[in-house]
């Protein structure tokens, strides 16, 4: 199966959806990002993005060239799953777990795995995002055996692990005021922490954090030297916003899932999911207008670029037949094929240059 984005829209010639650099109403910002669609079909191209469901398609297929090849690997998890995966600046992967089988390094392509020397206090660590920083990897979750809990770690290059923020303010790591860690951002000394209850912001590398007002987005995401927040909830159109500035919204009503850049910030994706499966929007002018497509009948999960080489996980709809998805684009986005491997449902993603690890349920695989 093939999708492209062609003058400006999916699988067409259809119109875009622009919002003039205008902040969006308050009533938008629900935390969804809106994503309009476009049509999975047998070997057809998504409808023009137009607002209308009846737009004609045309067709296309894919070339074995496009279609990636999965191979199992061996995974730490056990029966749980790959939360987190990510890789860091000395090529190691890091992967995190659910449950309590906590975080795991390799540095031979996931053919052997070893646990970092961690205190007491991080055994049992549930992991929710991983990040590669300029002097290691930052672990971001919580444990729910520890009474207060450290919310993030930082990983450095040596081996060390650092606790950057507790929830009771500690002497040996600034007071995070959030119950959990869900997600983490950084660029420069700038960094981002999202919880359910709220978001955090550090503006000197972690060392001290406030508390951002507002309600809190659904997603953050750290591109080129800005942080970016994403909001929505699905019920109207997403609200996309560089930290501290104008609030654009983008496309149809769904529920974000990432943002994700091939090139610093012009070229803009947000992943979202609709009641009737997955959908995907671009914008080639830095989110000032947006095109749509659906992308099938599945729950999109993760969304990320190294270069030009972009990657797409996700798992069944709810109450459907459980199985993984993966969308693959050699082009910056403008084209996706999906691959025809049997998968589990897909959780964790990270890329490097030669292709994609995948993570899920007791699960990990390499995608090139």
């Amino acid at each position: 199966m093939l999708w492209w984005f062609a003058t400006g829209c999916v699988g067409g010639s259809g119109s875009t959806e622009g919002n003039n650099g205008a902040p969006a109403p308050e009533a938008a910002d629900t935390g969804t990002s809106d994503v309009g669609p476009a049509r999975q079909g047998s070997g057809e191209p998504a409808p023009a993005d137009t607002g209308d469901d009846t737009a004609a398609d045309s067709g296309a297929e894919t070339s074995p060239a496009d279609t990636p090849t999965v191979q199992e690997v061996t995974a730490p998890c056990r029966e749980d799953a790959v939360t987190a995966l990510t890789l860091g600046g000395d090529g190691a992967l890091w992967l995190g777990c659910g449950g309590d089988r906590g975080l795991f390094r390799s540095d031979d392509g996931a053919s052997s795995w070893e646990e970092p020397l961690v205190p007491d206090n991080a055994y049992g660590f549930r992991v929710a995002a991983l990040l590669p920083t300029r002097d290691g990897v930052w672990s971001c979750g919580f444990d729910p055996t520890v009474d207060p809990p450290v919310l993030l770690w930082r990983l450095t290059a040596d081996g060390a692990l650092v606790a950057l923020s507790r929830s009771d303010g500690a002497p040996d790591a600034d007071e995070l005021p959030l119950s959990t860690c869900a997600a983490v951002a950084t660029t420069g000394d700038q960094a981002l922490v999202l919880a359910p209850e709220g978001l955090a912001l550090s503006v000197d590398g972690g060392v001290a954090w406030r508390v951002v007002d507002g309600a809190p987005p659904a997603r953050i995401a750290a591109i080129g030297a800005e942080l970016y927040t994403l909001s929505g909830d699905g019920s109207a159109p997403p609200v996309l916003a560089v930290l501290g500035g104008p609030r654009l919204p983008g496309g149809r009503a769904a529920l974000p899932v990432a943002l994700a850049s091939p090139d610093g910030g012009t070229t803009l994706y947000v992943l979202g999911n609709r009641p009737d499966g997955a959908s995907l929007a671009r914008s080639t002018d830095a989110g000032v207008t947006w095109t749509t497509a659906d992308l099938g009948a599945f729950t999109a999960r993760s969304l990320a670029f190294t270069g030009n080489e972009g990657w797409i996980i996700g798992g069944a709809l709810p109450d459907a037949p459980s199985a993984g998805t993966l969308l693959h684009s050699t082009d910056a986005g403008a084209t996706w094929s999906s691959g025809s491997a049997e998968l589990p449902p897909l959780t964790a993603l990270a890329t490097d240059t030669s292709g994609a690890w995948l993570g899920g349920p007791g699960w990990l695989g390499r995608a090139e």
